[in-house]
């Protein structure tokens, strides 16, 4: 083997047990239909893209904002006022799966159920002028199908967002339209009924947009949010489960109205957030567009987890066998340089 060679392979093997983690991020999508990146340590805004179809790439599905959520396998889903899509984190490519039903809907929240591999959604349906009832659903994710778990949820209040966390608790956030009751409803996934409802203190979150999420490493309660003034700018936020407060994260200079926020396991090497370690996300660093300044120990997370999703990272604490990592680094090595010497 040529002195090279060995030097990177000694060299990548070192930076491997030395790997750094990654900061959690966030994805929120907005009433503009753009996504965005949210660092959950400072709350700044970042990499905003805009949702489109293929067939039209001027077209957005999400001009008004809408829902996201991730199933166990790493997707990411979207849900506007009357239809599924699955979106790609990257570059806001969306596909359309399927309509929710015959009545008009408007979101309030998706929320992946692990123990049932079952999506749940919130939505406020308005089948006349006179008539608005809100329901909590399930989502096919085949057909975009909603089927209604129980109708007439609540009457007045916004639901702005809808989440489990890692014990199977299902919550709701529960914003009412220019008023000033808030709070946070655990809710009976079987029937709607609430269990619980925690009022909100602390940090004021007046207005009616907000995501909302669970961080499924630390199992902490996010929300991403506008204050009602439109030159406000844009806050994120913690929650204590036990006492309602609200703890102020950071707030970022731009009035981006967050209708939905999503939150992506740690995975070292997930370059994009897409809950996938894969040749995109090579990619990604080879072109310099990691979200860490590039360096070797980006290469190194790369390597390391190439090939695992978000859904086993967050299910068990996985350690790449010392190996699985050495065949990796070998065949980078080798991968490179036979290239050079083509």
């Amino acid at each position: 083997m040529p002195k090279l060679q060995i030097f990177c392979l000694v060299g990548i093997t070192a930076l491997l047990q030395a790997a750094l983690l990654h900061a959690g991020q966030g994805l929120v999508i907005d009433t503009d239909g753009m996504l965005w990146d949210i660092d959950l340590t400072t709350g700044a805004y970042t990499n905003p893209r805009e949702t489109f179809r293929s067939d039209c790439p001027s077209c957005s599905p999400f001009q008004f904002g809408g829902a996201l959520e991730l199933d166990s396998e790493g997707n990411l889903y979207g849900m506007n006022r009357n239809s599924l899509y699955l979106i790609n984190a990257d570059d806001g490519e969306v596909q359309p799966i399927g309509t929710l039903g015959t009545q008009e809907y408007f979101p309030g929240g998706l929320a992946w159920d692990d123990s049932t591999s079952t999506m749940f959604g919130s939505h406020i349906a308005i089948p006349n002028t006179n008539d608005v009832v809100r329901h909590l659903t399930e989502v096919n994710l085949n057909t975009g199908q909603a089927t209604s778990v129980v109708g007439n949820l609540f009457h007045t209040p916004h639901m702005a967002g809808l989440s489990f966390d890692n014990s199977g608790n299902l919550f709701s956030l529960w914003l009412y339209y220019l008023g000033t009751n808030k709070a946070l409803l655990r809710l009976d996934k079987t029937n709607g009924q609430v269990l619980q409802s925690i009022s909100l203190s602390g940090e004021s979150i007046d207005g009616t947009l907000a995501g909302m999420d669970f961080d499924p490493d630390t199992n902490t309660m996010y929300i991403a949010k506008r204050p009602s003034n439109f030159s406000s700018p844009a806050s994120l936020y913690t929650v204590n489960l036990d006492t309602g407060f609200l703890s102020l994260v950071g707030t970022y200079d731009e009035p981006i109205r967050a209708t939905s926020l999503v939150i992506f396991p740690d995975l070292n090497g997930d370059f994009n957030s897409d809950g996938l370690v894969n040749g995109a996300d090579f990619l990604k660093w080879q072109r310099g567009e990691s979200p860490n300044p590039l360096s070797a120990s980006d290469l190194a997370d790369w390597q390391a987890n190439y090939g695992i999703s978000a859904s086993l990272v967050s299910s068990v604490n996985y350690v790449p066998e010392p190996s699985t990592v050495l065949l990796v680094a070998m065949a980078t090595v080798f991968g490179f340089s036979t290239r050079r010497s083509l």
